[in-house]
């Protein structure tokens, strides 16, 4: 059976891609990308994706794309003194050259190139683990910036990255039991947080992507618990947000595959369409490549937009559902908590229990 499915993959997808290559030699620290509308496409040394035109690559940009280390450039394109000799330094005029017709190797650049950041992604049957600076592949931290067959993965700010070791399962038991600390309407309440945030660990990776709306009354504990899910997920999540448009958050989350926690989510007089457009973006989350959008701006171009992820969304009124939102976000009412002279400090316990869940998290 698996092999006649490989036969139909291969036949609808074609066989698998060559890996990418660097036009100017597999040892170069920059990549060229392509080029488009006049402008030259780079992946630099630090992994971010920069273009430029001809005119701007003089000597200082060339520096700042090899990040300051030019000892590749002064080795392939080595400039001489008057005697002929080595001056230490390299071809200005000639760097430029080669990394326009690099450019020209790589034909025009797809402004769609997805530029993957933070987050958990899945690549050619790879599960990638984007922790910023670091990128787990096949079992090995590399360096943050390069290419694999679906997308460029650029730099970002440091994350945590999973230990070394699974956490035991008593430690998943561990989490159970803090989550049991809040009163919900049903019995499986717990183990439908735990099993949110463990879909959201996996980012992008899961081919179909669940989300789920806990709302309550003033005193059910609601936010407590959004942050308790925040220090669960750890670096796999965003921070806990309250103010939020659907514009915002694509702009805010595009390239990333973590994730993300919106509390205060019901809309307030004359806002309902303002939550209706952030249910429509959750919506498109839920498969595949997630929301990918496109819009124009006031400078003429087109920006896009892929926002991907899992979405736990926290508000005292039921935001608003269709039926076709039903299928992807489940529903749970928490009750007031219960307070018994035994455990006054409920507060205090939930805070003590966060911490505990930011050292498991790693795990």
């Amino acid at each position: 059976m698996t092999d006649a499915h490989d036969k139909i993959r291969d036949a609808v997808t074609g066989a698998p891609e060559e890996p990418p290559r660097n036009a100017l030699g597999e040892d170069c620290p920059v990549w060229p990308l392509g080029h488009r509308g006049g402008r030259y496409y780079f992946l630099t040394r630090a992994g971010e994706v920069l273009d430029y035109s001809a005119r701007d690559l003089g000597e200082a940009v060339i520096d700042s794309l090899f990040g300051g280390n030019v000892d590749w450039l002064i080795r392939e394109f080595p400039a001489l003194d008057k005697e002929g000799k080595p001056s230490g330094n390299y071809r200005v005029v000639k760097v430029r050259r080669a990394l326009i017709e690099a450019c020209e190797q790589q034909g025009a650049w797809d402004a769609g190139t997805p530029l993957r950041g933070p987050g958990v992604w899945l690549d050619g049957g790879r599960l990638i683990c984007h922790c910023g600076d670091r990128i787990g592949v096949d079992g090995e931290w590399r360096k943050a910036g390069f290419r694999l067959d679906r997308g460029i993965y650029v730099v970002a700010p440091a994350l945590t990255r999973p230990a070394a070791d699974p956490a035991p399962i008593e430690a998943g038991q561990r989490v159970l039991s803090m989550l049991r600390g809040w009163n919900y309407e049903w019995d499986i309440g717990p183990e439908l947080i735990l099993g949110f945030a463990a879909v959201g660990m996996l980012g992008a990776a899961p081919r179909w992507r669940s989300h789920i709306a806990v709302t309550g009354r003033k005193g059910c504990g609601k936010t407590e618990l959004a942050s308790s899910v925040v220090a669960l997920l750890g670096p796999s999540g965003h921070d806990l947000v309250n103010r939020f448009t659907e514009a915002g958050l694509r702009q805010d989350l595009t390239g990333q595959a973590r994730a993300l926690l919106l509390d205060e989510a019901e809309p307030a007089a004359g806002e309902q369409s303002r939550v209706e457009m952030v249910i429509e973006l959750i919506r498109h989350m839920s498969a595949n490549d997630g929301a990918r959008g496109v819009q124009g701006t006031a400078g003429g171009t087109a920006q896009r937009s892929s926002v991907v992820g899992s979405v736990y969304l926290s508000s005292i009124l039921h935001v608003p559902l269709t039926p076709q939102d039903r299928s992807r976000i489940t529903l749970m009412r928490l009750r007031p908590l219960t307070v018994g002279a035994e455990d006054v400090d409920v507060f205090d316990r939930v805070l003590a229990d966060r911490a505990e869940l930011h050292l498991l998290s790693p795990g």
